[in-house]
């Protein structure tokens, strides 16, 4: 229950990774029409070497007998408090999380600006093309812990493999239509892909899906407009065949107000989400499952408002000080009763909140700025909540703030120097109490160094 515990039978866990990317890109723009081309590369490799097992117990299980709650191939709760502590000897399985990422793609865009009649379009026509895939080997090494605490190497098992590659097709075609007072913004996207798995079964999923979108802008007056959009949202299925896609119908409204000192925005949003998907990672998860499993969380109804007000001072001297605020309530719902078993989402009732979305957010921005340099404070604020629908004991995130700081300066037009510096004042707030893996302290006080230039 305590973020910050460290258990010696954890000295063993690493993570290893290595991130290469490569992107070009090619414009052409002749008269109103400009194309614009990128081809990108990807390679993602992460070797998580972390405890999976305790005495053939997940970390879960574990962690909810040295809680008080119920216990497995523990007798007692102070038996799982003593191995967690290196006083007792147990069986450590350490598992290698092993993958090898691979992305890459080419996508192209036309935009045309043209009148027809007392209509102005901006008509913007794009496809990509895209191949991705994963490489999964998954040994896992079993260790002894002694009653001393020390940890004894016995014997790496065969490896958990698994390839999954995945491509896809996508094009689309919206178009900006302005008359009057009017801007209206019809579009519709095609999806069609195709996901395989090799490995431990052979699964295929193979799906086409159009997907429809309209949004509509009245301008009011110089300063202020009105505007609304409904959009369909679609997520894959897995290729096991364990869950169906996850659909969604997405409904914005709100006013837009854009003065000489400030601007200001209020929106309505409302999601309606068939088959939500949720997903068993190394980081997260209800519960007992394996890692890459899905599960859907059938309906769930998400609405919110959202308001944003911004402005920017002038300080005299050439500084100026620029403020902003953004501040949301989210209201999001299951809308069935079910239960997958202790899972992904484990037991959920009609009513019950989705996990881990704060209620109440809230975010202040200050800054400073003249000429080539600029330092911005970020304050997030984010209300309490819980790791599952459930919420049972040890399961609640209590409200937490976050605080950071980041710094730059234009050295030359193509190079910047920048400074950040997050959690600032070091705070060891728990943010989060995924049961797979326990209580989970806020990142702690750090600082990154770095310069960005344009070729």
């Amino acid at each position: 229950n305590d973020a910050h515990n460290r258990y010696g039978l954890t000295q063993q866990d690493e993570m290893d990774n290595e991130h290469k990317e490569i992107t070009l890109s090619h414009l052409i723009e002749f008269g109103n029409t400009q194309i614009t081309t990128t081809g990108y590369y990807i390679e993602f490799e992460r070797d998580w070497f972390k405890v999976d097992k305790i005495n053939g117990d997940g970390i879960d299980k574990v962690i909810e007998c040295a809680n008080g709650g119920a216990c497995n191939s523990f007798a007692t709760q102070a038996d799982a408090i003593a191995v967690l502590n290196g006083t007792a000897a147990s069986e450590i399985k350490i598992k290698h999380n092993n993958r090898a990422y691979e992305s890459k793609g080419v996508q192209t865009k036309l935009n045309h600006l043209t009148t027809i009649g007392n209509t102005e379009h901006q008509i913007e026509v794009g496809a990509r093309y895209h191949e991705d895939s994963e490489d999964r080997s998954q040994p896992t090494e079993t260790w002894q812990q002694n009653a001393d605490g020390s940890l004894v190497y016995q014997s790496t098992g065969a490896p958990d493999t698994r390839y999954t590659s995945a491509k896809a097709w996508s094009a689309y075609i919206a178009d900006d239509i302005a008359f009057g007072q009017w801007v209206v913004s019809p579009g519709v996207r095609v999806e069609d892909y195709k996901i395989e798995r090799e490995g431990s079964a052979d699964k295929v999923a193979d799906e086409q899906v159009t997907l429809l979108g309209l949004g509509a802008t009245y301008q009011l007056n110089e300063q202020t407009a009105l505007f609304a959009g409904l959009h369909e949202g679609h997520s894959p299925a897995p290729n096991d065949g364990s869950s169906d896609p996850e659909e969604a119908l997405n409904f914005e409204t709100g006013v837009r107000f854009n003065g000489q000192d400030y601007q200001g925005e209020a929106t309505v949003f409302v999601s309606d989400y068939k088959n939500l998907l949720g997903r068993c990672t190394a980081s997260g998860a209800a519960g007992d499952c394996d890692i890459g499993d899905t599960e859907n969380g059938g309906e769930v109804t998400i609405k919110g408002l959202e308001l944003m007000l911004n402005t920017q001072r002038d300080l005299g001297k050439g500084y100026t000080l620029p403020l902003g605020l953004t501040y949301t309530y989210t209201d999001a719902k299951f809308e069935t009763t079910f239960s997958d078993g202790g899972g992904v989402w484990r037991d959920v009732e009609k009513g019950d909140k989705l996990p881990s979305l704060s209620d109440h957010q809230l975010q202040l921005r200050a800054g400073l700025e003249k000429e080539k340099w600029g330092l911005d404070l970020n304050v997030n604020y984010f209300s309490d909540t819980c790791a599952t629908a459930a919420c049972n004991v040890n399961e609640e995130i209590d409200a937490y703030t976050v605080i950071d700081l980041s710094s730059r300066y234009q050295l030359t037009n193509a190079t910047k120097l920048y400074a950040n510096v997050d959690n600032l004042l070091d705070s060891e707030d728990v943010v989060a109490r995924a049961p797979k893996n326990g209580a989970r302290a806020q990142k702690p006080l750090s600082f990154m160094l770095g310069v960005s230039h344009n070729f």
